[in-house]
């Protein structure tokens, strides 16, 4: 899956997206960067156009607008997308927010449940046709170890309208919302075609500290993240490795981490939990459309 081939990446103008969309380029795969920031993205491009492929080719890679706190925007990148006629080989659900204060979408979803988990949902979702008519395919979900750290995926209260907000414990849930999302699809998905993948990056150096309370304490953020963490681009091997390894083309709805197969919190285990929450989320967009 090299040269010919096409990933979408959503997040790919800066930090870990920008990595994965630097080593798909090294492998000859063409890239659509699915980002929200246009000016910044336009800068990527110019860089990422640079990219010397290993086999001589050059890169390929555009841009197209995504907004994944808006399910109008989801839908528009996805119209865009299909009508440049395209394969689409790879799905990456890369962009992210994390434990930021408490805020709406633009449709009225908690914030970070609704881009980390509900707009990728719903680009994946309206992107499965082409992935299974350019198949064999792959769908890679960046999510957290975090995830381990979510009391539960809470069915009845999952935008915390009925509790008080927590911000790590709403990423937390997100990123178990991840993992259930990445299971079910390959469990929807077998004899498609399509293979799922949740992924951890690690600990990565990019702006995870920017919403810490005071200055003091976003530059201790910063300084302890710095010294623990991974590069991006050491942070986007795990992710590229679901996206290309030949010997995963067998496996699907599974999690790893530093390119090993890990063993999911247990709240992920059986299938009960992922298709309620495929249920849940059809749901909740069925109200907004």
């Amino acid at each position: 899956m090299h040269r010919g081939s096409c990933a979408v990446i959503t997040g790919a103008n800066t930090g870990l997206g920008k990595e994965t969309a630097r080593q798909l380029l090294l492998k000859g795969v063409r890239v659509i960067m699915a980002c929200r920031n246009s000016e910044k993205t336009k800068f990527a491009v110019q860089e990422l156009k640079m990219t010397k492929c290993e086999d001589g080719g050059a890169a390929q890679v555009e841009h197209v607008e995504l907004n994944l706190a808006s399910l109008s925007s989801v839908k528009q990148c996805v119209d865009r997308v299909l009508n440049k006629g395209l394969p689409i080989n790879l799905l990456i659900n890369n962009a992210g927010v994390m434990a930021c204060p408490f805020s709406l979408t633009e449709d009225g979803i908690e914030m970070q449940f609704g881009v980390n988990h509900v707009g990728h949902f719903l680009l994946s979702k309206l992107l499965l046709p082409q992935l299974m008519h350019s198949a064999p395919s792959r769908v890679v979900t960046v999510s957290s170890h975090a995830h381990y750290f979510a009391g539960r995926i809470n069915l009845e209260d999952l935008q915390s309208e009925n509790s008080s907000y927590q911000p790590f414990q709403a990423y937390a849930q997100s990123k178990l919302a991840n993992v259930l999302f990445s299971k079910e699809l390959g469990r929807r998905m077998q004899g498609e075609g399509v293979r799922s993948y949740a992924v951890h990056p690690g600990l990565v150096s990019t702006e995870l500290g920017r919403h810490m309370q005071n200055k003091e304490r976003r530059s201790l953020g910063r300084a302890i993240i710095s010294a623990l963490s991974k590069s991006a681009s050491q942070g986007a091997h795990t992710t590229v490795y679901c996206a290309l390894e030949p010997k995963l083309a067998q496996n699907t709805g599974c999690y790893y981490s530093n390119c090993r197969q890990m063993i999911t919190s247990p709240l992920a285990w059986g299938q009960n939990a992922g298709r309620k929450l495929w249920r849940e989320t059809e749901k909740l967009l069925q109200q907004q459309s």
